[in-house]
Protein backbone atom coordinates (compact mmCIF):
# COMPACT_ATOMS: atom_id res chain seq x y z
CA UNK A 1 0.00 0.00 0.00
CA UNK A 2 2.84 2.40 0.80
CA UNK A 3 4.44 1.69 -2.60
CA UNK A 4 1.20 2.63 -4.33
CA UNK A 5 0.93 5.77 -2.21
CA UNK A 6 4.47 6.87 -3.06
CA UNK A 7 3.85 6.15 -6.75
CA UNK A 8 0.70 8.27 -6.66
CA UNK A 9 2.61 11.05 -4.90
CA UNK A 10 5.31 11.00 -7.58
CA UNK A 11 2.71 11.05 -10.34
CA UNK A 12 0.91 13.95 -8.65
CA UNK A 13 4.17 15.90 -8.33
CA UNK A 14 4.99 15.34 -12.00
CA UNK A 15 1.50 16.44 -13.06
CA UNK A 16 1.60 19.62 -10.97
CA UNK A 17 5.09 20.40 -12.26
CA UNK A 18 3.93 20.00 -15.86
CA UNK A 19 0.93 22.24 -15.23
CA UNK A 20 3.19 24.88 -13.67
CA UNK A 21 5.57 24.77 -16.63
CA UNK A 22 2.61 24.95 -19.03
CA UNK A 23 1.20 27.96 -17.16
CA UNK A 24 4.54 29.75 -17.26
CA UNK A 25 4.89 29.03 -20.97
CA UNK A 26 1.36 30.30 -21.59
CA UNK A 27 1.97 33.54 -19.67
CA UNK A 28 5.28 34.18 -21.45
CA UNK A 29 3.60 33.45 -24.80
CA UNK A 30 0.78 35.91 -24.06
CA UNK A 31 3.33 38.57 -23.06
CA UNK A 32 5.23 37.94 -26.30
CA UNK A 33 2.04 38.14 -28.37
CA UNK A 34 1.08 41.38 -26.61
CA UNK A 35 4.46 42.90 -27.48
CA UNK A 36 4.09 41.81 -31.11
CA UNK A 37 0.59 43.30 -31.34
CA UNK A 38 1.70 46.58 -29.76
CA UNK A 39 4.64 46.88 -32.14
CA UNK A 40 2.40 46.14 -35.13
CA UNK A 41 -0.10 48.79 -34.04
CA UNK A 42 2.67 51.35 -33.50
CA UNK A 43 4.10 50.52 -36.93
CA UNK A 44 0.68 50.98 -38.56
CA UNK A 45 0.14 54.31 -36.76
CA UNK A 46 3.58 55.56 -37.81
CA UNK A 47 2.91 54.51 -41.41
CA UNK A 48 -0.45 56.30 -41.37
CA UNK A 49 0.75 59.60 -39.94
CA UNK A 50 4.14 59.86 -41.66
Amino acid sequence: MSDLQSLLNVLYDVMTMQFTVFGLTLSWFSVFMGCVLISLVMYAVIRLFL
